[in-house]
This record gives C-alpha cells, structure tokens and sequence, in this order.
C-alpha cells in the first residue's frame, strides 16, 4: 500500500511533472489496474496513484498539453459513476478531451454497460468531454519478451508467434 497523498507529496509530483514537461516530457503513465506488474508479480513503482496525485499531475499537464488524454482505471473496485466523477473533475481542470478504457472484467460481466451508460449520462452536460474507448492499442503493445504478460509463455499462441517470428 502506498503512502497518503499529503500536499507535500502533491506538490512534488506536480514540480516533477512541470520540469519534465519543460524538458520536452511528451506523456505521463501510471498503472491503476492490478494487471499492471512486473515479472516477479511485484506491483510496478507507479501503481495505485492516488486522486490527489493525479489531479497535481493534471497540473503540471494543463500548463503544457491541452490535448487528449487517457485513462486506465480500475473499474471493478468500486462505484464506476465515482470513478467518472473523478474524471469529469481531472478533464475540468485540463480542459482537454478525456478519454478512458473501456473493458469487460470477468468478475463483473456487465459493469462496461453500466459504465458506458454513466458516462453517456455525464456527457450530456455542458463541458463534459469523457469518451470510452475500447483497447486503445493493440494489444501486443501490452506482450513482451520481458514482461509478465509474454505470449510465447501462452501455450495456445505459441505456434502462431514462432511461425510469425520465423516469416
């Protein structure tokens, strides 16, 4: 578990991220879903940033970047129409559009329409610019040799990546 986000932290984060983005910084990534670790299984070091960390981030951001922006959220831990809450206040404060992933979750099957719906609903205020987007990559930008996620490590794709490897 990480530490409380203190306005201390906040601040720090939000110089960091100022000085990067001076420096020609072009993103910023984090990791809210617990899909994201490393290949031991550790949480990787930006996991589970906190609303305050993120809104001291959208800062250092607005100042820079007024573009698109996206957001991979955990869903599934909790209230989805919270979670959209949050993200209306992060948009205001880039005045950008806002875009989030959209996914199905095994456990709870039916929570991308209830999420969708919410944010349809959302989006029909004024100002309101949040999108769902499904898998806004593909997805093997998310396989690799050295992550935790590698194909060559999934029986069933095995023979397809080595017959494309070999082409």
């Amino acid at each position: 578990m990480r530490a409380p986000a203190t306005p201390g932290i906040c601040h720090a984060w939000r110089v960091l991220w100022s000085r990067r983005f001076s420096a020609g910084a072009l993103g910023f990534s984090t990791a809210s879903v617990p899909v994201h670790r490393t290949s031991s299984g550790a949480y990787t070091p930006s996991s589970g940033p906190q609303q305050a960390e993120l809104m001291a981030v959208a800062t250092a951001i607005s100042a820079r970047w007024p573009w698109n922006h996206q957001m991979l959220i955990d869903f599934s831990d909790g209230d989805p129409a919270a979670h959209i809450e949050f993200m209306k206040s992060y948009r205001a404060l880039l005045e950008a559009w806002l875009r989030f992933t959209l996914a199905q979750i095994d456990s709870r099957p039916d929570l991308w329409r209830t999420t969708l719906e919410i944010s349809k609903r959302q989006n029909r205020e004024p100002d309101v610019m949040i999108r769902a987007q499904v898998f806004p990559r593909p997805i093997g930008m998310l396989l690799g040799h050295e992550l935790s996620l590698n194909p060559l490590l999934l029986p069933e794709l095995c023979g397809t990546c080595l017959s494309f490897a070999r082409a």
